[in-house]
């Protein structure tokens, strides 16, 4: 059954990722079969859109919510590490067709892409594509809401103002035995807050092996083919480790 990439998704989403690695990794006669499924995973992880059942009055109270942490939320922090991400300052490493100093990167030129290093500085006029994966267990620090609150601001605010576009993969324990995973379109600060509040709402009950497990399927997901699937180059990939690293920058300098 593991076969059929389709068939797996609401059983076991990772073990079928799993399976096809080992068989790139360690068949040569099916790797092209293997990438093959292996991209088709990542298509369906991509298309797999969440179920979401909101109520008036629930939706209501979002965009009271949302329009409290957009209009009556002062930015008093930043983060480097998100603004140099991001691109907002800073050097920034680019790739370019034309021939400069130093040698190109053979297995870009493999591949028909622009090959040669261009180093630019200063402030981008647009911002680079974020992709945000985290495994719910962003740690708040024991922060008040208000904090919080400012934090999301200033990377909703920071994102627009560059007109980034930024998307968060979501692979996590759902509520019934299989993952959750989807890809969702970042609009506003309320899907930035909800990567703080994952741990807290819904691993709160978790065992540490399953938390432990969790860490392991996210860990398995490649950049390159992040950016394949989203078909963009210039993607960055942000994981919970430098999602943690920017929530902690931003603390210190509020503080």
């Amino acid at each position: 059954g593991w076969l059929a990439p389709k068939e797996q998704i609401k059983i076991d989403f990772f073990r079928n990722l799993r399976q096809w690695r080992w068989v790139e990794k360690n068949i040569p006669s099916l790797k092209t079969l293997a990438s093959k499924n292996i991209k088709e995973w990542y298509k369906l992880w991509k298309s797999n859109a969440p179920y979401v059942n909101v109520t008036n009055a629930e939706f209501t109270n979002i965009k009271k919510m949302e329009a409290a942490i957009n209009e009556n939320t002062t930015c008093t922090g930043r983060s480097k590490t998100f603004e140099t991400l991001l691109g907002a300052g800073g050097q920034r490493e680019q790739w370019t067709n034309q021939p400069g100093d130093g040698i190109p990167d053979v297995g870009r030129l493999l591949q028909g892409l622009p090959a040669y290093r261009k180093v630019t500085s200063g402030i981008s006029q647009k911002g680079k594509p974020l992709f945000i994966i985290t495994d719910g267990c962003i740690d708040i620090r024991n922060q008040t809401e208000d904090i919080q609150d400012r934090f999301v601001h200033y990377l909703h605010s920071v994102t627009k103002a560059m007109q980034a576009k930024v998307d968060v993969g979501l692979a996590r324990k759902g509520r019934y035995s299989y993952p959750t995973l989807s890809v969702i379109r970042v609009f506003g600060s309320i899907e930035f807050k909800n990567l703080l509040l994952n741990c807290d709402k819904l691993f709160a009950l978790s065992q540490s092996d399953e938390i432990d497990r969790q860490k392991r399927d996210v860990g398995m997901l490649e950049d390159s083919r992040i950016k394949e699937m989203m078909d963009d180059e210039d993607l960055v990939v942000i994981r919970s480790e430098e999602f943690q690293k920017i929530y902690d920058e931003y603390i210190e300098s509020v503080e």
